[in-house]
């Protein structure tokens, strides 16, 4: 029954195998020193021959030499030693020249060259030595809003006036004087209608200064086409209106216009090297030199786009946007990107926040008037980011937010276009009192202070997946002293990703730091752990603290270990929370994430494994797992999905080598160690429900393993019988040799057995023939008696003694045919014995002859000492008469 079980599985293995095709695809590194291609460069230079393309030349390699330039340098003169390596490694840009590349512009903060090539220049570029990358120039779009509504005389939205503002405390620190004044903010944008009426302080623009990173030259088309684009307005608006209604968050700040958007692009995309040309700008502010007090402090940007996590997780390492993002934040900006309105499904959260360092803003809708009636934003997106990394960083109110637009209007535009200056407003307000703050300090200070928003739609409870910290609290973020970070964690120590099976136990250090000039007693507690959209929950008595409560020195800090225990029944999956530590009011959050991995069960059949959750909250959409495989699985995997409604689902798999396969329904684990699995909700449709996917493998290989092995024993068998057949045949034909010595042997013994028989036949008669002689005897001797006993009765007495003698000897002839009797009987015994013993016969055959002759001699002598005894007593007979 099982072999045949065993059969068919095979057979259904190797039809799965041919049906089921599987694409494998991974980024590759530099091999030898040869520069690095973007994929996508070649496919579009197959789709239109020809491709816009930054060309990275080698100088820090990529975002990781950034981190150290800045320790080396300071924020500052980061930004000198780059346009100064820059400019030295660019002495190629003639030799592409000569190449026949067309070369648009540089890029210092990448040391990079804007070019437009085909397949035959790119093939001369990879010759050049000092080439790092090519990519392509990507276009990443406007974070548009998700609902615009212009404001009459009449409108529903006037009671929302100012409660935005309110929410984020910004009223208050502008009581207290605090107005962002002197603090310089880049919206790279849209474009801004720098005389808009809500811009103008002091009968002068806010806007002090603008710049069209495009180069396109019609750059005010996308400022004030109404019905399109009036979207950078919007935000700056938000950032510094001077209506007393409306204000802003910072009405103090300057604002720098920098555009990066041109109806080239249907001012609704933009370049890589645009938004990077503007970057660098924003960099060295209006005088294009750097360290001179007019460089922007702060930069604003509701731009982006959403990446597949697993296309984000390999390309960020070569972007060059990233990289440049990354080397702002680390030259000392505070750089303030949105989170993207693409939620609520998971991993949705906009690709440009995995640069390091920035500040990553979700949306909040406030339109209940306070923070205890707010909620999350349905739009706003969520994370985590590859893999399993909490984001958002922080909140804000982005639902129906009334700020200006072109022209000289107004307008409630919902989005984390609209969350994200409400938070660059809120770090102009702490730059204005701590200008010596780095971007870190100032992530920090809004993050860890931050409070969550109370309401949440997927989730049950407040999680740092969907809001981050929680709402923005400008007063909270300039007055607690808590700061709070995981040494080598995750995002520069705002977080923490832990990976612990079900049924053991992780543990990691936090530090706990005070920046008050007085002492704080500080007490440690977390929340509950929740996986996505709720479908599981690690309890908060998981997590315990070593120690828990204890007394922060002005200004000092103190480790401790976080150990968090994960029950045996845990189902697998990305559980997020909080860790709090709270001082009297102050209070400071952190986000937690553990994934429980999942892993393969084994039986004599095979390996299996099933994953739960909750999806349809996308599209776009995805949820990931970790898988660890102990050990490698040969046979092919089959993996089907199933839901509650009509929900389709694709899966993808990073497998430990970092190799991607897409469009998977069958996979080997091949490899030992963690697999990441992704499952995407694609379309634009989903229904909400539970969601199961199963991944089973049967033992086939190992069965044919055994078969294999069956078959090697069974040739090696074969081998051995062989070698046995010719020892048997050789033992055989020498056996058959020895029998037939044996049956000579035996045929001479057959003859000498025949011989005795005859010459035991012949000894027969002689002995016959003695017997009769005796029997005459005895016939004369009674005869003899019966004659003379007439005269022995008269001589009795004379014959007394004779007549004893007489019957001495007839006693010996008695004893004597005894004798004979007796031997005529062992001889019976002993042919016998001939008969049952021819085995031994042949080698006593000798000794048998001997006897037989002794035999003979001796009944010789016995029938001649009868007839002897018969002599002596005839003769003593005659004597006796004749003494009478």
């Amino acid at each position: 029954m099982r072999s045949g079980f065993f059969v068919l599985a095979l057979v259904m293995a190797i039809l799965i195998s041919n049906i089921y095709g599987l694409v494998v695809y991974a980024y590759t590194q530099n091999s030898q020193g040869a520069p690095w291609v973007d994929p996508d460069v070649y496919r579009e230079l197959s789709k239109s021959s020809r491709a816009r393309v930054l060309i990275v030349l080698e100088d820090l390699g990529g975002i990781h030499g950034s981190r150290s330039m800045y320790t080396a340098y300071g924020g500052a003169h980061m930004v000198e030693e780059l346009m100064l390596r820059a400019h030295d490694s660019q002495a190629v840009v003639s030799t592409l020249k000569s190449l026949g590349v067309d070369v648009e512009d540089r890029l210092w903060l990448v040391n990079a060259i804007v070019a437009n090539i085909d397949s035959s220049s790119l093939r001369s570029i990879l010759r050049v030595p000092g080439v790092s990358m090519i990519v392509l120039d990507r276009v990443y779009r406007l974070v548009e809003p998700v609902e615009k509504i212009h404001v009459g005389k009449d409108s529903i939205l006037s009671p929302l006036d100012n409660t935005s503002r309110r929410i984020v405390q910004a009223d208050v620190l502008e009581a207290m004087g605090i107005t962002g004044r002197g603090v310089k903010v880049a919206i790279l944008d849209t474009g801004i209608q720098v005389n808009h009426p809500w811009l103008m302080r002091d009968n002068k623009s806010v806007v002090v200064t603008e710049y069209d990173a495009t180069r396109t030259g019609v750059v005010n088309i996308c400022t004030y086409r109404n019905e399109s684009n009036p979207h950078g307005t919007h935000v700056a608006g938000i950032i510094a209106s001077q209506n007393t209604t409306h204000r802003g968050v910072a009405p103090g700040v300057d604002i720098y216009n920098v555009i990066v958007f041109s109806p080239v692009l249907q001012c609704e995309f933009a370049a890589t090297s645009w938004i990077i040309r503007g970057i660098q700008w924003a960099l060295v502010g209006p005088d294009n030199a750097s360290n001179t007090g007019d460089e922007a402090q702060i930069i604003s940007m509701s731009l982006g786009t959403v990446y597949p996590p697993w296309f984000s997780y390999y390309y960020y390492k070569y972007d060059p946007l990233i990289t440049a993002i990354s080397r702002a934040v680390s030259a000392g900006v505070v750089v303030v990107i949105a989170a993207g309105n693409d939620g609520p499904g998971g991993y949705t959260i906009n690709y440009l926040c995995l640069a390091q360092g920035v500040i990553c803003v979700g949306a909040a809708d406030t339109t209940g008037g306070n923070l205890l009636s707010s909620s999350v934003a349905v739009f706003s997106s969520r994370g985590p980011i590859p893999f399993d990394i909490s984001l958002p960083d922080v909140s804000a109110p982005g639902v129906r937010i009334i700020s200006s637009v072109p022209v000289n209007s107004s307008a409630a535009f919902s989005g984390t276009s609209m969350a994200t200056p409400h938070v660059s407003g809120v770090a102009a307000l702490l730059k204005q009192v701590y200008p010596n703050w780095s971007p870190i300090d100032v992530k920090a200070s809004i993050v860890m202070t931050a409070s969550p928003v109370p309401i949440s739609d997927i989730y049950e409870n407040p999680n740092p997946l969907e809001q981050g910290g929680g709402m923005v609290r400008a007063r909270d973020a300039l007055t607690n002293p808590l700061r709070l970070s995981f040494p080598g964690g995750a995002l520069q120590g705002f977080t923490q990703v832990l990976v612990v099976p079900p049924g053991s136990g992780g543990r990691v250090s936090l530090m706990v730091s005070s920046l008050a000039n007085y002492s704080l007693g500080v007490s440690l507690d977390s929340t509950d752990l929740v996986s996505y959209m709720g479908s599981g929950v690690v309890r908060k008595t998981a997590i315990s603290f070593s120690p828990q409560s204890f007394s922060l020195e002005p200004g000092g800090r103190v480790s401790v270990l976080v150990n968090i225990s994960i029950p045996s029944r845990t189902p697998p999956g990305t559980y997020a929370g909080y860790i709090t530590a709270s001082s009297g009011s102050y209070i400071a959050r952190i986000p937690i994430t553990v994934v429980v991995p999942a892993s393969f069960r084994e039986d004599s059949i095979g390996y299996s494994l099933s994953l739960l959750t909750y999806i349809g909250a996308g599209p776009p959409e995805w949820v990931t797992f970790r898988l660890l495989a102990s050990q490698p699985i040969q046979d092919l995997a089959l993996i089907s999905s199933y839901s509650e409604g009509p929900l389709p689902l694709a899966v993808y798999m990073i497998t430990p080598s970092n190799r991607f396969i897409s469009s998977v329904s069958g996979i080997t684990f091949s490899e030992r160690g963690e697999y990441i699995i992704v499952f995407e909700v694609p379309g634009y449709f989903a229904f909400l429900g539970r969601a199961e996917i199963s991944i089973s493998a049967m033992k086939i290989s190992q069965g044919l393993s055994q078969i294999g092995g069956i078959a090697a024993n069974i040739s090696s068998i074969r081998g051995d019988l062989g070698i046995v057949n010719s020892s048997l045949s050789r033992r055989i034909s020498i056996l058959e040799a020895n029998v037939s010595s044996i049956f000579s042997g035996l045929d001479v013994v057959r003859n000498s057995i025949r011989n005795l028989s005859m010459g035991l036949a012949s000894s027969q008669q002689q002995i016959s023939i003695l017997g009769r002689n005796i029997t005459d005897l005895s016939a004369s001797l009674s005869s003899l008696r019966s004659s003379f006993q007439d005269f022995m009765g008269s001589v009795e007495r004379r014959l007394s003694d004779l007549g004893t003698s007489l019957s001495g000897a007839i006693a010996n002839i008695t004893a004597l045919r005894g004798d004979l009797t007796r031997f005529q009987q062992s001889m019976n015994q002993t042919i016998s014995g001939i008969q049952g013993s021819i085995g031994d016969l042949r080698a006593s055959i000798n000794d048998l002859s001997m006897r037989l002759q002794e035999t003979n001699l001796n009944t010789i002598i016995a029938i001649i000492l009868a007839i002897g005894g018969i002599a002596i007593g005839i003769t003593s007979i005659a004597l006796a008469r004749r003494r009478r």
